[in-house]
């Protein structure tokens, strides 16, 4: 969820309107409704107001924002490759230091690639695929 969102909903549990808020806070409906928007983000100190005009701890208010934030690059993986990740604890410190060490490689030779600006070739490609199926 983002902040703007956030803002909004407590707003609403708290039965305020945007204006009442905006008045309360001494900005103008206009600035309010761009933060709830996420045109613009408020300054700390007056994200401080706002979880004080809200009853809640600057913290809560920020939080959804960065767990969204940190959550979100899970979105972007295959799901099964999340779920491999999840359980890498269970394996011995050897073999994470193991994992580690393959998935550093292969970011290196992402990286590699993208700074050549060249895609990896379709030969190497093939092979990768023949070794997952086998």
């Amino acid at each position: 969820m983002s902040l703007g969102s956030e803002i909004v909903r407590l707003r609403l549990e708290k039965g305020m309107r945007q204006k009442d808020l905006a008045a309360q806070l001494g900005v103008r409906q206009s600035n309010m409704a761009r933060w709830e928007n996420n045109v613009a983000r408020p300054r700390p100190a007056m994200l401080e107001k706002i979880a004080a005009a809200l009853g809640v701890e600057l913290d809560k208010l920020v939080a959804a924002e960065n767990a969204e934030r940190s959550d979100s690059w899970f979105q972007k993986l295959d799901p099964a490759l999340v779920n491999l990740l999840r359980q890498a604890h269970k394996l011995e410190p050897r073999d994470q230091e193991g994992l580690k060490i393959v998935l550093e490689s292969m970011l290196t030779k992402a990286q590699m690639h993208e700074l050549l600006g060249s895609a990896p070739s379709p030969k190497s490609e093939k092979a990768g695929r023949q070794v997952r199926a086998s």
